[in-house]
C-alpha cells in the first residue's frame, strides 16, 4: 500500500469516535466494517494493556497481585463489559485469545516482551472468566492480508482496518495512538495510586515512562514478527474529518 493508496484507504474507512464506540480492539486488519466496532485500536485490545502493565511493573522492579493488575485495566476502560480482545477461526477455540498474534507471540516468547511466563499465562487463564463476566471476544476470519501499518493521530476519529471492493480486499494494521495514549495516562495514574495505598511513593513520570517503555517494546516485537517489511504511515484526521497521510 503506497502513500496515495493509504490516503484513499483512510478516507474511506475513517469513523467518528463516539461514546458508543470509544472502546478497545486489536490492531488486527481483519475486523469487518460493522457499525459498532470499537475505535481505540491497540495491540491485543484490552488484554494488551494488561501485558503493558505487567511489563511496566517489571521495569520498575515492583509487583502487584495479578487480580489488582487486571482490576486496574478494568477500571480504566469502564468495567468487564467493555473488555475486548479477539481470536480467529484458525486457532484452538478452547483457548480464548489464542488467535491474537500479539497475545500468542508473547505467550511463545515472554522474555522478548518483557514479561514472565507466569504473567502471560495469568492473562490467558483469566480470559475465560472475563468472558463469563461480560467481556467480548471477537472471532476474526480469514488470513492476514495487511498491506501497511497506519498510526491514527486524531482526537475525533478512528479507522476501520479492512476495505472491500468488487475485485479487491485492502487491509492494514491500525493503531489509534491518540486515544490509547489517554488510556495509558490513566493507567499510569492508577498504578501510582495503587502503590501509594501501601505507602510506596512512585513519581508519576517514572511510572509513565516505564509504561511507555513496556508498551513500546511489546508493540515493536509484534510489528517485527507480524508486520515486517510493511510501510508505516501516520494518518492525521482533523476534527472536520480532513485526512493527512505521511510516512
Amino acid at each position: 500500500m503506497n502513500l496515495e493508496e493509504a490516503q484513499v484507504f483512510i478516507e474511506a474507512n475513517k469513523v467518528a469516535i463516539t461514546d458508543e464506540n470509544k472502546f478497545g480492539r486489536c490492531v488486527d486488519g481483519r475486523y469487518e466494517n460493522i457499525i459498532d466496532c470499537p475505535m481505540i485500536a491497540k495491540p491485543g485490545g484490552d488484554a494488551g494493556d494488561v501485558m503493558a502493565v505487567f511489563g511496566a511493573l517489571n521495569i520498575l522492579g515492583k509487583s502487584l497481585p495479578n487480580e489488582t493488575v487486571l482490576e486496574l485495566v478494568l477500571e480504566n476502560i469502564g468495567g468487564s463489559s467493555h473488555f475486548n480482545f479477539h481470536s480467529d477461526d484458525h486457532a484452538d477455540a478452547a483457548v480464548a485469545g489464542l488467535g491474537c498474534g500479539h497475545l500468542k507471540q508473547a505467550k511463545l516468547d515472554p522474555s522478548a516482551y518483557g514479561l514472565l511466563q507466569e504473567q502471560i499465562d495469568t492473562i490467558f487463564a483469566e480470559l475465560p472468566a472475563m468472558l463469563e463476566q461480560g467481556a467480548h471476544q471477537e472471532v476474526l476470519h480469514g488470513d492476514h492480508a495487511e498491506q501497511a501499518v497506519i498510526v491514527v493521530d486524531s482526537e475525533s476519529y478512528g479507522a476501520m482496518p479492512l476495505l472491500r471492493s468488487e475485485d479487491k480486499l485492502s487491509e492494514a494494521f491500525i493503531y489509534q495512538k491518540t486515544w490509547h495514549e489517554k488510556q495509558l495516562d490513566k493507567l499510569s495514574q492508577g498504578i501510582q495510586m495503587e502503590f501509594a495505598k501501601t505507602g510506596v511513593v512512585l513519581e508519576e513520570a517514572e511510572v509513565r515512562n516505564a509504561l511507555d517503555t513496556a508498551f513500546g517494546k511489546q508493540l515493536g516485537e509484534t510489528l517485527k514478527r507480524l508486520a515486517s517489511g510493511l510501510p508505516v504511515y501516520v494518518a492525521k484526521i482533523s476534527e472536520s474529518s480532513e485526512v493527512s497521510i505521511s510516512e
